[in-house]
């Protein structure tokens, strides 16, 4: 499980982003933790190419979803990626603001290709 995740979820609810936000980041972090936890790669371990990874498994058909459906057959549109990928970024600053040793810098998570960029 990823570390202090319950707590990047109330600090999000203290800094007053709406409960949807806060469910869709919890979602985006699950996708990820599972794809660490399906790949044996311990969080301490992610580095750029295990991002590349992740996104190319975002991208791919047939990928696991937080909540079952019956969509992980289609391809994520680029925006959809970006979404998920903000969402490790914000994390991974929580993370350094909090002082949690972290193996990533938030600038080392590429927003995908095809998509205006944000965060």
């Amino acid at each position: 499980m990823l570390p202090y995740i319950d707590d990047f979820l109330v600090s999000l609810q203290a800094n007053h982003y709406s409960p949807l936000t806060v469910r869709n980041y919890k979602g985006y972090l699950e996708v990820f933790d599972d794809f660490l936890n399906e790949n044996s790669i311990p969080f301490d371990k992610i580095n750029r190419q295990i991002i590349t990874s992740f996104k190319a498994y975002l991208a791919s058909h047939g990928r696991n979803t937080a909540k079952p459906s019956n969509h992980s057959d289609k391809q994520l549109a680029p925006c959809t990626i970006n979404y998920k990928l903000i969402g490790l970024r914000v994390y991974l600053r929580y993370l350094i603001g909090i002082g949690y040793p972290c193996p990533l810098s938030p600038e080392a998570v590429e927003i995908a290709e095809g998509c205006p960029k944000t965060a």
